[in-house]
């Protein structure tokens, strides 16, 4: 009869330290909650320690390494951030944010190969994340390999369509080029998939004045005056004048002048540029 007394004991013991290891777990789980409110909210110093916590009680909790890596992210500690979320990538090999987050810290340190590196091992676990084709065509975009750079940008639109920023670099980069007419057709595009994207008629609207198309230019850039695009009021006033509109052109150049001055966006040499502007149309 001892041996169901052993078992029985063993059991015991067992079901113990199971009830010992979830009640840590929550514990870890809860804290690792609280730090991400925290961070939420940018309180980064304060979701840090909410992190530290869960990590002095599991060492392996890969949800607090990756959250900590975020806030280290923010505060610019980025050595310390790279130790946490390359971390996080070896808890959980298939961790795709912790990978792609991983990347945009060696962006930021200028380890370009390391970036690529996890870039690449994001897609690996999600083939159709397309954050990290769109960081990928950026770092092919600056070194000049504008085929390769195409060639994932339109990856990253495909993956998702409905976000415009990859057709806004992808014409941005064929802009630049001097391939106006194929920046225009990609920003057309991007704005079939998303019509509401004010991003993406400010840039169209950019390109046509360049192309001389000055009452398309003015239509498109009407569209996008906004809260969300400060500069499309610029480029309409200079659509407005290349036309030859000279008192419209001023006075969007007025409002655009009143707008930077409240506005941090607005690039202060564009604001000394609507300025100087504004001081030559009054003396015709």
């Amino acid at each position: 009869m001892a041996h169901p007394r052993v078992s029985s004991f063993v059991l015991v013991v067992v079901l113990l330290l199971a009830f010992g290891c979830s009640k840590k777990h929550k514990k870890v789980v809860a804290l690792t909650n609280q730090g991400i409110r925290l961070l939420d909210t940018r309180a980064t110093e304060e979701s840090r320690q909410k992190f530290e916590q869960a990590l002095a009680i599991d060492n392996n909790y890969a949800s607090a390494h990756y959250h900590m890596g975020i806030a280290l992210h923010f505060e610019r500690k980025l050595d310390r951030a790279v130790f946490h979320l390359r971390r996080a990538t070896e808890i959980e090999r298939d961790n795709v944010h912790a990978w792609y987050r991983l990347g945009k810290v060696h962006v930021d340190l200028g380890n370009l190969d390391d970036a690529e590196t996890a870039f690449r091992q994001a897609l690996r676990w999600d083939s159709e994340h397309a954050p990290s084709y769109f960081e990928r065509a950026e770092l092919l975009r600056q070194a000049d390999d504008y085929s390769g750079a195409d060639e994932l940008y339109r990856a990253a639109i495909r993956s998702d369509p409905r976000t415009s920023k990859a057709f806004r670099r992808l014409a941005s980069m064929y802009s630049r080029a001097g391939y106006l007419d194929l920046s225009v057709s990609v920003l057309t595009e991007g704005k079939r998939v998303n019509p509401e994207a004010i991003g993406l008629k400010n840039d169209l609207g950019v390109n046509l004045v360049r192309l001389g198309r000055y009452n398309e230019a003015i239509s498109w850039l009407q569209q996008a005056l906004g809260p969300d695009e400060p500069m499309a009021r610029f480029n309409l006033a200079v659509a407005l004048l290349r036309k030859g509109q000279i008192r419209d052109g001023a006075g969007q150049l007025k409002k655009f002048v009143r707008l930077g001055e409240r506005d941090k966006r607005v690039d202060p040499d564009y604001l000394r540029t609507a300025k100087r502007v504004l001081r030559q149309t009054r003396g015709r």
